[in-house]
């Protein structure tokens, strides 16, 4: 797990604490996707009115956006990511269409 999570602005979620990710390894996208979405989501985001105390860096775990540039069999290559919130979930912003 390279790719860290530099930033999230989804405050909502269990595992945001100061715009920082505390999970420990984030999922993004879906497999066979339709590529057509410009916004792949973080399938990590928990909506709790609780916050998780995590401690240790976060980062991409695993991305199944087949559509991104930076998805090298279901790793994310970036140097860092940014998540961000969108209607209801949470989404990856640093998403690049291939």
């Amino acid at each position: 797990m390279d790719t860290k999570i530099l930033f999230c602005d989804v405050a909502e979620c269990s595992y945001n604490g100061e715009q920082k990710c505390h999970a420990t390894a984030i999922k993004v996208g879906h497999p066979h996707s339709s590529c057509e979405l410009s916004h792949p989501m973080c399938d990590t985001y928990l909506l709790s009115r609780e916050k998780l105390n995590m401690s240790g860096k976060s980062g991409v775990g695993v991305c199944e956006e087949d559509c991104c540039s930076y998805n090298e069999m279901l790793k994310c290559t970036a140097s860092g990511v940014s998540i961000g919130s969108h209607h209801t979930h949470a989404d990856c912003r640093t998403f690049k269409k291939r």
